[in-house]
């Protein structure tokens, strides 16, 4: 079996760059695969490299490839930031959204249109449930009939060098008493989930952070424990509803079927609400419309079958898409 190298934001913690630890060997289960956040003399020996998943499309990880010959970028965000002169020795670049491939293409760079491969992965909805009644019982909190997932991305609120504005400060905490004002006032038990979960960027900070800013807090429950890839998606199984920060948090609520309100701050989250026809379900962070992301939800809740309807037509195509494109990648030479 031969070796391939997946160089990507890996072992930082982070829920999805680590599931491409599983979707990947789904896409490429001939390959034997290592993933790592650094090539060091010891991984040049592989037969190819691959970078992805994820946004890293950056200097840092291109500088790695340099002078390696056998490079392929997979199920990526580019922009027109991505550094031109670094991707034009890579054998294939598959990207996993519309605006990442139009904006390579405005810098002459080709590109392949391929789904995210979490796509790929599987939910388990009654181990979610499961797990999401051990963790209420646990707490001793209220359990509704109706569960909402609620991720708070931690980015928003990391004050760093190219971002310390005041106005960032302003609209998290302004957002954070919005969507607070929305849990209180929403039938339903709410479970805050971390994608991050490690400093600087960890999201069991801003979620507790936004629990504590809810009235009726004992229907509500925060994980602070680090949970698996595979935990999260099975508890976004077992949820009615998710509201996402996260690009992963909504491209799990489409692998589950479980409808979203895209907290869209990023372009990468632009980028895959365009490519799978559910812009209509951002809400943009930096215009946080509380009545929007209210009465998605409340759609959600009371009439959920036409939007998990939707979703299944919507996650349908990818997955045919993904082995259609796959069969057309050869990281070893015949």
């Amino acid at each position: 079996m031969k070796n391939i190298t997946v160089l990507g934001w890996y072992g930082h913690g982070n829920v999805g760059d680590e599931s491409y630890k599983a979707s990947f060997p789904l896409l490429l289960p001939e390959y034997n695969l290592t993933f790592t956040d650094s090539i060091g003399d010891d991984h040049r020996v592989s037969d190819a490299f691959i970078l992805g998943g994820g946004a890293v499309v950056e200097k840092p990880f291109l500088k790695q490839l340099n002078g390696i010959d056998n490079k392929f970028i997979i199920s990526v965000t580019a922009n027109k930031s991505s550094p031109i002169e670094m991707l034009k020795n890579f054998k294939q670049i598959i990207v996993r959204d519309i605006k990442s491939q139009s904006e390579l293409q405005t810098l002459g760079i080709k590109s392949t249109l391929m789904p995210d491969a979490a796509f790929l992965l599987k939910a388990d909805r009654n181990e979610g449930h499961q797990f999401v009644r051990d963790l209420f019982k646990q707490e001793r909190h209220d359990l509704y009939n109706k569960v909402i997932v609620i991720v708070y991305n931690a980015h928003l609120g990391v004050i760093s060098e190219d971002r310390c504005l005041a106005r960032d400060h302003i609209n998290f905490l302004k957002t954070a008493n919005d969507l607070a004002d929305i849990i209180d006032s929403t039938p339903a038990s709410f479970i805050f989930i971390p994608f991050g979960q490690r400093d600087p960027w960890d999201d069991r900070i801003t979620n507790s952070w936004l629990a504590s800013r809810c009235k009726f807090w004992k229907k509500n429950v925060v994980i602070y424990d680090r949970i698996t890839f595979q935990q999260t998606l099975n508890i976004i199984a077992s949820s009615d509803a998710v509201v996402s920060s996260r690009l992963h948090a909504t491209i799990f609520g489409c692998v589950a079927n479980v409808p979203f309100v895209d907290i869209t701050h990023h372009d990468k989250n632009l980028g895959f609400l365009q490519t799978v026809g559910l812009e209509d379900w951002s809400v943009p962070y930096w215009r946080f419309d509380h009545t929007k992301c209210t009465t998605l939800l409340n759609e959600f809740l009371t009439n959920p079958i036409p939007h998990k309807d939707r979703l299944q037509t919507i996650v349908d195509k990818p997955r045919t898409n993904i082995k259609e494109v796959i069969n057309n990648v050869h990281l070893i030479s015949q």
